[in-house]
């Protein structure tokens, strides 16, 4: 439409970054930390240190961020974390956090940092889960499942397993039964939200249109999120030999795992 007022146009507000800062960026921390680690079991201190840093740098810039803007903007990023399309996105702060206490015990034997970061975890884990999933169940103003679900929703399985791989690390350095009842616990809840959130992914791919937009990023957390449960399965298995607890379901995980 042509401006007939003689004025110019003001330009449209410009928004902080930090205000949308995407809740999905400790992805970053997660691959890198993951990357440090296979450095270090290869035998390549060079790359496993080098990497560490980046990530360790990543958590600690991220960290200060999400920090800001939960001082500066609460209410955007309430909308965040109560959305159908973004919450679950939050649950990368809880795997990143894990992912970088692992590398802390693997790549430099700082197992007092490592249990550290994997204590605060936990807390950041409930408040954010069932902050997201409550919000999704209560609201009235759902959107379909074609506009609802996405590959972020496998995050859901990402967070557990994470809390149940650095979990299995630690029982072999801190044999607990009550550690490994929480190891396997999470294990098999990440498994259980695995199957159903692929189900209901399954029904949108089978039954709703697909456009190819609709063949976003997130789609390939499905494939880490099976990759974190063996996983998180496997180190539980490597700790048989300190748990009776473990070693008594040995059975059912090693076939879960196979499975």
């Amino acid at each position: 439409m042509t401006n007939t007022t003689g004025k110019t146009p003001e330009p449209a507000a410009r928004v902080h970054p930090i205000a949308t800062l995407f809740p999905g960026y400790f992805a970053l921390v997660m691959a890198t930390g993951i990357i440090a680690i296979g450095a270090k079991q290869q035998k390549i201190d060079w790359l496993a240190n080098s990497l560490y840093v980046v990530a360790a740098g990543a958590f600690a810039v991220l960290v200060v961020l999400f920090v800001a803007r939960l001082a500066l903007y609460p209410k955007r990023l309430a909308a965040d974390l109560t959305s159908h399309a973004k919450g679950f996105s939050f649950l990368t702060i809880v795997a990143g956090t894990n992912v970088l206490a692992s590398a802390s015990a693997v790549v430099h034997g700082w197992w007092t940092l490592a249990e550290f970061l994997w204590w605060c975890s936990l807390p950041l884990y409930v408040i954010l889960l069932y902050t997201a999933l409550t919000s999704a169940v209560l609201r009235h103003d759902k959107p379909g499942l074609g506009a609802g679900i996405n590959g972020s929703w496998f995050l859901l399985t990402v967070a557990t397993e994470s809390v149940a791989v650095f979990g299995a690390l630690l029982l072999g350095h801190h044999p607990s039964d009550f550690l490994a009842f929480m190891c396997i616990a999470a294990f098999c809840l990440g498994l259980v939200l695995y199957l159903i959130v692929m189900t209901m992914v399954f029904l949108r791919w089978t039954f709703q249109p697909l456009e190819p937009t609709e063949a976003d990023p997130p789609a390939w957390i499905a494939a880490g999120a099976v990759a974190i449960t063996v996983l998180a399965g496997s180190n539980l298995l490597a700790a048989r030999t300190v748990s009776a607890r473990v070693d008594r379901l040995g059975p059912l995980i090693e076939g879960l795992v196979t499975l």
